[in-house]
């Protein structure tokens, strides 16, 4: 279970959104690997959650309450499914306010799910211990180019 803790500056919500991006029907998810600085206390089982609703969307009850909304499914999400050293933006858009909550929270893990796989790709060492799976290596070209050497 990951302790989420709250994106605050501005220049963490920037960094975040040249990471990488998942958009569902309710909201949009953007995330990168967390980085340590000074203004930050970073665990090793934590991750940072940032909510942002542009006034696109609607007037400040509008807003507000998409981000409410936001914060409740994340509540429920994250804790379970949220990688630990990750930072995760999460944008409310015109249907958050209105949208079923079953349906937001589904998106949410949905996009948390993908959007993990994009941010935490699988490193050599796992693709070494584990075959060639997911490299494009098939085990008898494998074979054969040991053969040849």
């Amino acid at each position: 279970m990951v302790k989420v803790l709250t994106l605050k500056k501005r220049k963490d919500f920037v960094r975040v959104a040249a990471g990488q991006k998942m958009v569902a029907h309710s909201l949009v998810l953007q995330a990168a690997q967390s980085l340590s600085a000074p203004y930050r206390t970073l665990d090793d089982g934590s991750c940072f959650a940032g909510f942002t609703v542009t006034k696109k969307v609607g007037h400040a009850h509008l807003r507000n309450r998409t981000k409410r909304r936001l914060r409740a499914a994340m509540r429920e999400v994250l804790p379970k499914l949220g990688k630990a050293r990750t930072d995760y933006v999460f944008i409310g858009r015109y249907s958050t306010a209105e949208v079923d909550f079953r349906e937001l929270v589904n998106d949410m893990k949905m996009t948390v799910k993908r959007i993990n796989k994009l941010v935490w790709p699988k490193e050599k060492s796992e693709l070494s211990q584990g075959g060639t799976e997911g490299t494009g290596i098939n085990k008898s070209d494998q074979e054969q180019s040991f053969h040849e050497i």
